[in-house]
C-alpha cells in the first residue's frame, strides 16, 4: 500500500535528517518553502560575505546586519573576506572613536563563530592586529582556510594557538 505524504508532514527530527543531505541552492530552495522548512534547512544555506567597507558607517551596518534576526545572520556566514582600514586622528587630539572604529573587525569575526574560510586584511595604521581580534579568531572551531593581511609579529604570538581544524593559513606580515 502507498501513501501519499507531504515531505513537511515528517517527524520533525526525520525532517532534520533528511535537511542534512541539503547543500547550498537545494537548501536555501527548501528553507524558503515555509516557515517549517525554513527552521530545519537555512543552516545548510552556506553564506559568504566579501565586504570592504569604505567608511565607519558601513562596517556598522554590516556588522548590524550579523547581528540580528534571531538566531542572528552571523552564524549562518560560512565564508568571510573582511578588508579593515583605520584611518584617524592621532590619539593625543583626544578623539576615541579610533578605538571603537578599531573594534569592527573584532566584533564581525566574532558575529561569525561558524565561519570555515577567513580572509582578513586589516590595516590599522601600522598597529598590526589587536588582541582581542586574535583572540576571537583563535576561537573559531570550524576554521579550515585563513588569511591574514597587516600582520606584526607580535600578532603571531597573539594568534596561537589556533584551531586544529586549520588545513590552510597564509599570512602576510607588514613592515614593523
Amino acid at each position: 500500500m502507498l501513501l501519499n505524504m507531504h515531505i513537511l508532514e515528517l517527524n520533525h527530527d526525520i525532517l532534520m535528517q533528511v535537511a542534512q543531505y541539503f547543500e547550498g541552492s537545494d537548501a536555501l530552495n527548501f528553507a524558503l518553502t515555509c516557515k517549517h522548512a525554513h527552521e530545519v534547512a537555512v543552516n545548510r544555506v552556506h553564506v559568504h560575505i566579501r565586504a570592504s567597507p569604505s567608511n565607519d558607517t558601513s562596517a556598522k551596518h554590516l556588522l548590524s546586519m550579523l547581528q540580528s534576526g534571531d538566531p542572528p545572520r552571523g552564524q549562518y556566514t560560512r565564508g568571510l573576506w573582511y578588508s579593515h582600514c583605520t584611518r584617524w586622528p592621532p590619539l593625543a587630539s583626544g578623539h576615541d572613536s579610533a578605538i571603537s572604529l578599531n573594534k569592527i573587525p573584532e566584533q564581525i569575526v566574532q558575529s561569525t563563530v561558524n565561519v570555515r574560510v577567513l580572509h582578513l586584511d586589516i590595516d590599522n595604521c601600522g598597529l598590526g592586529f589587536a588582541s582581542s581580534l586574535c583572540s576571537v579568531i583563535r576561537q573559531l572551531r570550524f576554521l579550515k582556510e585563513a588569511a591574514f593581511f597587516g600582520l606584526l609579529g607580535s600578532d603571531l604570538t597573539n594568534l596561537t594557538p589556533l584551531s586544529t581544524t586549520i588545513q590552510e593559513l597564509r599570512l602576510w606580515c607588514a613592515k614593523e
